[in-house]
């Protein structure tokens, strides 16, 4: 027995160094709870064939005999049977369910990982996007900004979710409190905008990477272009450093340009008054 335990040990270390994606782990179950069936059915058959039982006495066997419980009400008495039901305990009861627990269990883990990474589908609807973060007082201007969206009634419920690269090992606790998720990806990235549900949002924030730094207009303006390509540029409001870019960010369309002053509390209010919140 000793043997046959460090043998299904083996196996599920294999399997937990190929199945690396939910996906992969997810057809893992599948395949793991058809091969089951098939064993149950086959079993059930065999019990009717072998022993004289009715179909659903086989099923009724075959499900207490898989599960360990044994009520002892029914038992194959033919020496055929009592193979067969072995064979269903060892390698169904023990082996096939060690797996499936395993795979499962790896599902939920690798769900759960990247649910706090951001590289969750949230699949969102009618919900906030915030686009970028902040170079210096993210954390703290993300909870100023979010905590205005709660103060309206309209929007005290409504989803947010923030789409960038600066929170690699998940959102505070802090943040997660105030109902925002973290979509990690870059926001010129066409699949990163989609997997951000962009053109399924009901507002679009596009904030300047670095509010010192005029070169991050350029940035701003790409993933402005980008929204319009969707378009959903009717929905978006982008913060813009340098005045003399307002103009180039109305080309594509956003719906309105804003300066930076991030430091003040007037930002917060105005991307509130242009998004009409």
């Amino acid at each position: 027995m000793s043997k046959f335990t460090r043998f299904i040990r083996h196996q599920q270390r294999v399997r937990h160094a190929v199945y690396q994606t939910d996906e992969t782990i997810k057809r893992a179950v599948w395949r793991t709870v058809g091969i089951m069936l098939v064993l149950v059915a086959t079993h059930a058959g065999l019990m009717v064939y072998l022993e004289g039982m009715t179909l659903w006495q086989g099923i009724w066997l075959t499900l207490t005999t898989l599960s360990t419980v044994g009520f002892g009400d029914l038992s194959p008495v033919t020496p055929i049977g009592q193979a067969a039901t072995i064979g269903l305990m060892y390698f169904c009861g023990i082996t096939l369910m060690t797996f499936l627990i395993s795979d499962y269990v790896d599902f939920r883990i690798a769900r759960r990982e990247k649910i706090r990474t951001g590289h969750w589908n949230w699949n969102m609807e009618e919900h906030i996007l915030i686009i970028n973060a902040p170079k210096y007082n993210r954390e703290n201007y993300f909870i100023r900004l979010i905590s205005q969206i709660r103060e309206n009634s309209d929007y005290e419920d409504i989803p947010v979710q923030l789409l960038n690269t600066d929170f690699p090992d998940g959102l505070p606790d802090c943040l997660r409190k105030l109902g925002a998720v973290h979509v990690h990806g870059t926001p010129s990235n066409p699949a990163d905008l989609e997997r951000a549900g962009a053109h399924r949002a009901k507002h679009i924030v596009v904030l300047a990477r670095n509010e010192y730094a005029s070169d991050s207009d350029s940035f701003t303006f790409d993933v402005a272009h980008r929204l319009n390509e969707l378009p959903v540029w009717y929905k978006a409001v982008s913060e813009c450093v340098l005045y003399e870019n307002h103009p180039r960010m109305k080309t594509v369309g956003v719906k309105s340009v804003l300066r930076t002053i991030r430091p003040t509390h007037e930002n917060v209010m105005r991307i509130r008054e242009a998004t009409c919140w």
